[in-house]
């Protein structure tokens, strides 16, 4: 079972049960990435799958979803997109997929619209639930604003190949929980921190990224 709603902060919650565990929830999206007026509709196309649309504060209908490969059982891809609270002029996203030989592919985006510049962090942590075991993929990068030359832009892909997501494999199906966080002016270790009070219990961490 699974419950979608949009919180007064304009995020989106997502909160979950399955057979042989408690209630967790997390946050989907990010303040401000849905009108506190919007609803939210979901669809399970085909077993196994999930996806969950939503009207953003400025009209557009934004789009989240899981479809595990059919032949491999991958899993992702995970989209993410990121508003900041307090009129900061950052935007982005990123996308995550992993897959059971123990290679994965993170990409993503960021870029600063505005007349300040900002250092930006983010984490994705993805957690099987049945063993803790819990893996990381991080980036930062510095977003030139107006005030200062340089690209306005922070752009990343990343792939590689990390043995213990493929030995953790049949935990990972089983039952998994995905954040995010992105934040301006904050280091990855205290944004690490953060993912992991929310993410709840876990055994170990596997920095992947």
């Amino acid at each position: 079972m699974e419950v979608w709603w949009v919180a007064p902060n304009g995020s989106v919650q997502d909160a979950y049960w399955y057979e042989g565990a408690q209630w967790q929830r997390f946050e989907l999206a990010a303040a401000g990435s849905a009108s506190t007026s919007s609803g939210i509709t979901s669809l399970s196309r085909v077993p196994g799958s999930m996806e969950v649309w939503w009207v953003s504060p400025n009209g557009s209908v934004q789009d989240a979803f899981f479809y595990p490969s059919a032949t491999t059982g991958d899993l992702g891809s995970w989209h993410s997109q990121y508003t900041f609270d307090n009129g900061v002029p950052v935007g982005g996203y990123s996308t995550l997929k992993m897959y059971p030989d123990g290679s994965y592919q993170f990409s993503g985006h960021f870029r600063d619209s505005g007349f300040p510049s900002y250092d930006v962090a983010l984490v994705c942590a993805v957690k099987a639930v049945n063993s803790g075991t819990t893996f990381t993929f991080t980036q930062s990068g510095h977003l030139h604003g107006t005030i200062e030359p340089g690209s306005r832009d922070y752009d990343w892909n990343v792939s590689g190949h990390n043995g213990v997501i493929k030995n953790e494999w049949q935990n990972l199906q089983k039952q998994w929980v995905y954040r995010c966080e992105a934040k301006v002016g904050i280091s990855i270790a205290a944004l690490v921190n953060i993912v992991k009070q929310v993410i709840g219990a876990i055994s170990t961490i596997i920095a992947v990224v």
